[in-house]
């Protein structure tokens, strides 16, 4: 298993400020929304690399969520945060991945699932999980065999 990359969750906080009657509002996510780690591994079991995601409270039941052939996602139960993606490295014909080369598939199963109306009001959190897997992309990488 791959160790942790640690993340600075601040620096992945998206804040939205406006004013409304000379009251500033700052709009942002919960700190519990923002992962504070992310790593990357191959599954021996299963044969896809699986990329997961760490936050501050990760006690929660998962589900599976399929928007592809080639990705698949776990969301929690309740939160619908994105705890891993599973990446079908033979489907896609790669025996030697970097992860900037899946970028666009992982991209693409995340955008599909957060335009489902039951993840709609996720929207940000699912940036926020793309920009972590972007960041990382080159410490992120399936070796050989």
């Amino acid at each position: 298993m791959a160790e942790w990359i640690e993340l600075d969750p601040e620096t992945l906080q998206q804040l939205d400020r406006t004013t409304q009657d000379g009251v500033e509002i700052i709009v942002g996510l919960s700190p519990y929304d923002i992962p504070d780690g992310v790593r990357g591994s191959k599954d021996d079991q299963s044969g896809r690399f699986v990329i997961e995601l760490r936050y501050l409270d990760n006690e929660e039941e998962k589900i599976a969520e399929c928007p592809g052939k080639e990705v698949s996602l776990i969301v929690g139960k309740h939160s619908k945060r994105l705890y891993e993606i599973h990446v079908d490295v033979d489907k896609l014909k790669a025996t030697e991945v970097g992860l900037r080369l899946m970028l666009p598939e992982v991209d693409d199963a995340i955008e599909k699932l957060s335009h489902r109306p039951q993840y709609a009001n996720r929207i940000r959190h699912y940036e926020v999980a793309k920009d972590v897997i972007s960041r990382n992309s080159e410490k992120l990488v399936l070796a050989p065999g």
